[in-house]
């Protein structure tokens, strides 16, 4: 206990006023009568200590709180700041990065980290880029534009000029107002995304340009810009190559570079995992760039020593809470408590898991002293590391392994160590409906409405009379989309159908045409994703989209895995591995003493509560009440004898006086 009762056996005040304003009027000293020690007594005999053990109980049960929380805090530190980003093989493997030109090409080891030495040469032929176009024709940014809707859809042209859009890119649609002028337009263009930049810029003839820059760089990140509604809007359109008033100042392109000779692309200059290191393309070289790695200990005994000052931090604090003799700062707060015997039992059972291999802390110069504390000896880490670069990644990390591409293990959970079989029955697949295929031109004879429902949100497309092309049609769609709030979805035109996707895989994607809509090759109908599925470990599963958590099968319970739907094949074993190693166990038990912890406090709360009649607060006021009843009752008792004894003194006075005067 940090407080005992005896804290408000001292300092509890102990005056009732009313009696002793009464003893003091009423003084009956002479008597050796006191209404406040003696109704003081008689309370004291019906109550006992039992308001400064209450009292005391609920100082205790908030400073356990405050030392709970406080704990608890630290411990999500712990594990966000330090473990999570150690648990990683580039922070716990050995190997220090060179490189002949890093202003054209810089390196860094990747999540996964590389094995054994690199020598790599690296040719930069050609930059990814951004696209950028200018529309022309203006006198001033403040021209004013007929109504109508400006469609932006990002994908790519080929060699035809046959445009196909990029599926995970969404339509911005900006709705044109009358009298809107081009300096709104792009104000508006820039409020509704971030993907695209927009600007008026001022031509030295003293003309002025609209001028669009995406921000996504590679060749399926190309503009389509149409629009609907007056024909002056026309001169906002671009479809991939120049007009009269629509000029592209940049082409998108993908980075194209070579790896040890070996021509490659990508859509951006930041390439992922090349051989366990990401590459970031700055210029173009003449030459090739000579990127290695090699054996460097001192890097994973930084991270190492890192951690474990972190890991004492987070133990200094528990020892301290947990210290039988109470001190400030929540000092003593759990000390004999349950929580803390918790605690103690799950670091012990945490020091006594040994890596997958065998080895031990102590192999890498990590031991434990009586007080739960690490111990570093950063030279016997050095020293192993030089005989094997991966061996603090072996002991302390979580490694994990596939058998095929398409099919990644994001976290492990409790899974046991070892391998795991995975069979896909069932790939998952987008929510995807698709009309019927439509003329180049569409005629709507009268307003029509398109009702839909993606998600669960409901969407209404009005179209007014007149003829569209199936460009259009799905332009407008995107914009009522968009505006409902029907985020992850879009309307495409597909082999000269109007179709309509989901972004995301699963079952929980659907798409609903509510009355069919004969003008648009549409009919009544719902169709949903679906999630994948097979087997893990001979246990049939149930994914959620192309994700699964195993729940079920006891040697891969919590293991998360991600699947590729365009890659992962069908019906063919697919081997994964795993092995946690001590930071990942660690993580494991400092989430075991969280729920602990969780639940102490919620404990701690309820018995707080005052609205609660059997709430630690609760029961203090009923005491004080009936504390109360006595005073009174004692009080009302003891005060008619004071008054007597009062009124016997002067009797007394009287006769005393009279008999002086008959002497």
């Amino acid at each position: 206990m940090v407080v005992p009762k005896n804290f408000y056996l001292q300092n509890n005040n102990k005056s009732n006023v009313g009696a002793g304003i009464i003893d003091s009027a009423l003084s009956n000293e002479d008597y050796g009568f006191s209404i406040s020690d003696t109704v003081e007594m008689m309370v004291a005999s019906q109550m006992g200590a039992r308001i400064p053990e209450q009292q005391a109980a609920i100082t205790n049960a908030n400073i356990t709180q405050g030392a709970l929380t406080q704990l608890e805090i630290t411990m999500s530190m712990l594990s966000k700041n330090t473990i999570q980003p150690f648990n990683q093989k580039n922070a716990l493997t050995s190997y220090e990065i060179s490189n002949s030109n890093p202003h054209a090409v810089r390196a860094d080891l990747s999540k996964g980290g590389t094995s054994g030495t690199l020598d790599l040469s690296i040719g930069v032929k050609q930059l990814a880029q951004s696209q950028s176009l200018k529309f022309g024709g203006f006198q001033s940014g403040n021209d004013q534009l007929a109504a109508g809707v400006l469609a932006i859809d990002f994908g790519s042209y080929d060699k035809t000029g046959s445009f196909t859009e990029n599926a995970s890119s969404e339509t911005i649609s900006i709705e044109i107002t009358a009298g809107m002028t081009i300096n709104d337009l792009a104000n508006e263009i820039n409020k509704s995304t971030k993907d695209l930049k927009a600007t008026v810029i001022a031509n030295s003839d003293g003309t002025s340009d609209l001028a669009l820059m995406s921000q996504k760089t590679g060749q399926t990140h190309a503009m389509r810009v149409s629009t609907s509604g007056d024909p002056s809007l026309q001169n906002l359109t671009f479809h991939g190559a120049s007009t009269a008033t629509a000029t592209q100042a940049r082409a998108a392109t993908d980075a194209i570079y070579t790896v040890n000779g070996i021509e490659m692309s990508s859509g951006t200059n930041r390439i992922e995992d090349v051989f366990g290191l990401n590459l970031t393309l700055s210029e173009v070289t003449s030459g090739e760039v000579r990127i290695g790695t090699t054996v460097s200990s001192q890097g994973v005994v930084d991270n190492v020593y890192a951690f474990v000052e972190n890991f004492n931090a987070m133990i200094d604090m528990f020892n301290a809470f947990n210290a039988e003799t109470p001190n400030k700062d929540f000092v003593g707060a759990i000390y004999g408590s349950d929580v803390a015997e918790l605690i103690d039992e799950e670091f012990d059972q945490l020091f006594a898991i040994l890596s997958p291999d065998g080895s031990a802390l102590k192999d890498i110069g990590i031991t434990r002293d009586p007080e739960g504390r690490l111990l570093f000896d950063q030279d016997k880490l050095s020293a192993a590391l030089q005989n094997d670069p991966e061996i603090a990644n072996k002991i302390l990390g979580t490694i994990t392994k596939s058998s095929h591409a398409g099919v990644a293990i994001d976290s492990i959970g409790q899974a046991m160590g070892g391998d795991h079989t995975v069979i896909v029955t069932r790939a998952p697949e987008k929510a995807k409906l698709t009309g019927s295929v439509l003329a180049s031109h569409v005629v709507i004879a009268a307003d029509r409405d398109l009702n839909l429902k993606l998600g669960n949100k409901e969407v209404s497309i009005h179209l007014s009379a007149g003829t569209y092309t199936p460009d259009e049609l799905a332009s407008i769609m995107n914009k009522e989309i968009h505006l409902a709030g029907a985020q992850g979805y879009q309307a495409t035109v597909e082999d000269g159908a109007l179709s309509m996707t989901s972004f995301e895989y699963g079952a929980l994607q659907s798409i609903e045409v509510f009355g069919d809509v004969a003008e648009l090759g549409l009919t009544a109908q719902k169709v949903t994703g679906v999630d994948v599925a097979g087997t893990i470990n001979g246990e049939p599963f149930l994914g959620d989209g192309a994700t699964f958590e195993s729940q079920f099968d006891e040697a891969s319970k919590g293991i998360k895995i991600s699947f590729e739907p365009e890659s992962i094949p069908l019906n063919q074993p697919i081997i994964i591995s795993t092995s946690q190693g001590f930071l990942g166990n660690l993580d494991a038990t400092i989430q075991n003493i969280k729920i602990s912890t969780s639940l102490e406090i919620k404990e701690i709360k309820s018995s707080l509560d005052k609205t609660k009649d059997d709430s630690l607060v609760s029961q203090l006021e009923a005491l004080q009440k009936k504390e109360q009843y006595y005073y009174n009752m004692y009080y009302q008792q003891f005060s008619g004898i004071s008054a007597a004894l009062s009124e016997m003194e002067g009797t007394i006075k009287m006769m005393e006086l009279m008999f002086e005067d008959n002497d």
